[in-house]
């Protein structure tokens, strides 16, 4: 990879750590590949963050038990239902 390239995937992985996100226009495939690789996030916090995946990283995250992401997500959900549920608004 080019310096270029190293200097984006700081980039990218500290937008994620700020924003919990893909940073617009920068994610790509390869890119998302390596941080994986580097340990900066799961294939499945990838996923969850818009991250683009390969094959095998997308194949990987359908392996990989839910995310603290995914788990809050899942829990404002059942809130929100809950209270539509009494008569509560959204």
């Amino acid at each position: 990879m080019p310096d270029n390239d190293e200097a984006i995937l700081g980039w990218l992985a500290d937008w994620w750590r700020r924003h919990g996100r893909c940073a617009p226009g920068l994610g790509t495939p390869e890119r998302t590949a390596r941080l994986i690789r580097m340990g900066i996030l799961t294939a499945r916090q990838a996923r969850v963050a818009a991250f683009p995946l390969t094959d095998r990283d997308e194949a990987a995250a359908r392996h990989q038990p839910p995310c603290a992401a995914e788990v809050e997500i899942e829990r404002r959900f059942r809130a929100r239902l809950g209270r539509r549920a009494v008569g509560g608004s959204s």
